[in-house]
């Protein structure tokens, strides 16, 4: 419904709902397409130039006042009900996500080419990293297996808050556009 869908001030209430003082630490916004669509019809969305050391160039980059604007149809709406899209927008602050090794099975191994060059022996190496939000723990006795599945991961009783809420930059705005 029209009540439903953004406005000028949802990503600010929003802020101000999750962090109170501390909003302007939101940093990116992830969203679908229409919701940017909505919101560059709204003219919040401007694209600024920023020199990237990285490319050696000036690029354009989508912003919504202090966030970058990520835009995705990949994981940010739901369309089970037909004809009747829920969209999901994410807004994250530096810093939310942390990552940690993970213990793979035979992180290195050797392996011999006989065919390749006259037989090479080559090395192969595994790594894997868990990344997970900052400020929430993962209950380990809910987890059935050494790793978490998706699901698992998915479950929120898995998960326990172990700082204040207003500490941790992460917000989530469900509209229908």
């Amino acid at each position: 419904t029209d009540a439903n869908k953004i406005d000028l001030t949802t990503h600010l209430d929003l802020g101000q709902k999750a962090l109170g003082d501390k909003r302007t630490q939101f940093s990116l916004a992830v969203m679908h397409s229409q919701v940017a669509t909505n919101y560059k019809k709204k003219e919040l969305i401007e694209n600024k130039k920023m020199f990237s050391p990285i490319l050696n160039a000036d690029i354009e980059v989508p912003m919504m006042g202090s966030m970058i604007v990520l835009e995705t149809d990949t994981n940010t709406v739901d369309t089970s009900v037909e004809g009747f899209p829920v969209y999901h927008t994410y807004m994250f602050g530096r810093g939310v996500f942390l990552t940690c090794p993970k213990q793979v099975h035979r992180a290195y191994g050797t392996k011999y080419d006989d065919e390749e060059k006259g037989g090479v022996e080559k090395l192969y190496t595994k790594q894997a990293k868990v990344i997970h939000p900052n400020g929430f723990s993962i209950k380990i006795d809910n987890i059935a297996e050494e790793s978490p599945t998706r699901a698992e991961l998915a479950n929120p009783a898995n998960w326990e808050l172990k700082f204040n809420h207003k500490n941790i930059a992460i917000a989530e705005i469900i509209s229908n556009g």
